[in-house]
């Protein structure tokens, strides 16, 4: 073999044609390192044979094959393109990392959406639970659809940060205009009450 630098072929870093499993070996172990010093790396092996274990900056692995002579490795990291391979995996490994990222982030957002949906569904069946009732207070019934009014514009709000989408049905309206409406009829029902209350006591008052 020639000391001319190698055509590579895709993924670069990948076992040419032109090249051994033993200078592939090397090449491996080069592209995982923390650096790209190419002569400190080649230090690393000074002493080392196959079997033993090669430290570098912390990690510890044993060797599978023997390590070549330092000029000799230097000459491989030269017409086997040692630097422009580590670079192109690097590129390829962070690529790949940010697709997984990615994939998480939707994975997660779109059980996230899920959770809203369900808690939208949840505010409305409490809503209607609640104006059905008959035990509770009318001015109770007008805090409680407040309160949930507010909880569901919060969500609509969270909603549409996460899904991007302008939300604009009729049923987010209602909701959104539920608080005025509410506080309307809460009022109207305590003065109601109230009338309601005189008058009995007008009627049971003894003007004799």
């Amino acid at each position: 073999m020639g000391y001319e630098k190698i055509e590579l072929v895709e993924p670069i870093y990948e076992l040419q044609d032109k090249e051994t499993e033993r200078q592939h070996y090397f090449l491996e172990l080069y592209l995982e390192v923390s650096d790209d010093n190419i002569t400190k790396f080649i230090k690393s092996f000074k002493g080392l044979g196959k079997g033993d274990e090669w430290q570098y900056e912390g990690s510890k692995k044993e060797l599978s094959f023997n390590p070549p002579k330092p000029r000799t490795l230097t000459l491989w990291s030269s017409y086997l393109q040692y630097k422009n391979r580590r670079r192109a995996y690097w590129e390829d490994k962070f690529k790949e990392m940010r697709k997984q990222r990615k994939e998480r982030a939707e994975k997660f957002l779109s059980s996230f959406q899920d959770d809203l949906e369900d808690e939208l569904a949840s505010n409305k069946r409490i809503s209607k639970e609640i104006e059905m009732d008959g035990q509770v207070f009318p001015h109770l019934k007008g805090k409680g659809k407040n309160e949930i009014a507010f909880a569901n514009k919060t969500t609509w709000d969270i909603y549409k940060e996460v899904t991007g989408v302008e939300v604009a049905n009729t049923e987010q309206n209602v909701n959104l205009n539920v608080d005025a409406d509410v506080k309307q009829e809460t009022n109207a029902t305590l003065k109601a009450e109230k009338l309601i209350k005189l008058k009995q006591r007008m009627d049971e008052m003894d003007y004799d």
